[in-house]
């Protein structure tokens, strides 16, 4: 495995990693709403609604992020900047350091009109 590919399977590992720990704090905050479900239900609304209030706006789909009247709606609808600044630098640095392709040799042409 060259050293390109292991730079971009560790900043992958990296976002993976990110990913599962914010799936687990959504499921901590989802089991504490079923909870509050049983003793209030103003909680239970208060909760997801929280939830869903301070999501990124490119995790939501896009019918459910409509635009507020203080974002314009392509701001509301980009990926979290250090997602893409992560991804920006993992990919130069494959650009750097990829080998190059192998040249192979030309194929006859069969046209006999050349």
């Amino acid at each position: 495995m060259g050293p390109g590919r292991l730079k971009f399977r560790v900043c992958l590992l990296a976002l993976e990693e990110r990913h599962m720990e914010a799936l687990e704090q959504q499921t901590v905050l989802m089991a504490k709403a079923v909870e509050a479900m049983e003793v209030d239900r103003w909680v239970l609304d208060t909760i997801l609604a929280l939830a869903v209030a301070f999501m990124l706006p490119a995790v939501l789909l896009l019918t459910t992020a409509l635009p507020s009247p203080w974002q314009s709606p392509t701001t509301q609808q980009q990926a979290p900047s250090w997602t893409w600044a992560e991804l920006q630098s993992c990919f130069h640095w494959l650009e750097i350091h990829a080998p190059a392709p192998a040249l192979s040799p030309p194929t006859p042409s069969l046209n006999t009109w050349a």
